[in-house]
């Protein structure tokens, strides 16, 4: 049987990042760990366009720059666009 999508991507990002692939245990943990960071990886068909916009960007000033991409997202109180909170599980 092939291996999971969902596997292959993490693995994937352990080895971009340096970092290993944690099994699927069932307990809650990060998918990989890298340095300092706990990771979690998510694989999905598409992202948000507003997503991807902020990706791109991100893309195109660091080759402007000779750097390495990062886009941060941050949800400030009072700023920005409100986002939904997540939904309640099984009410």
């Amino acid at each position: 049987m092939p291996e999971a999508r969902w596997k292959r991507h993490e693995r994937e990002v352990a080895r971009l990042l340096g970092g290993a692939r944690l099994p699927n245990t069932g307990r809650r943990g990060p998918d990989v760990l890298a340095g300092p960071w706990a990771v979690e990886v998510k694989v999905r068909k598409a992202l948000p366009r507003w997503l991807e916009g902020a990706i791109l960007q991100a893309e195109e000033e660091a080759k402007a720059t000779g750097r390495r991409r990062l886009a941060v997202l941050v949800v400030a109180e009072g700023q920005g666009k409100a986002l939904r909170p997540p939904a309640s599980g099984g009410h």
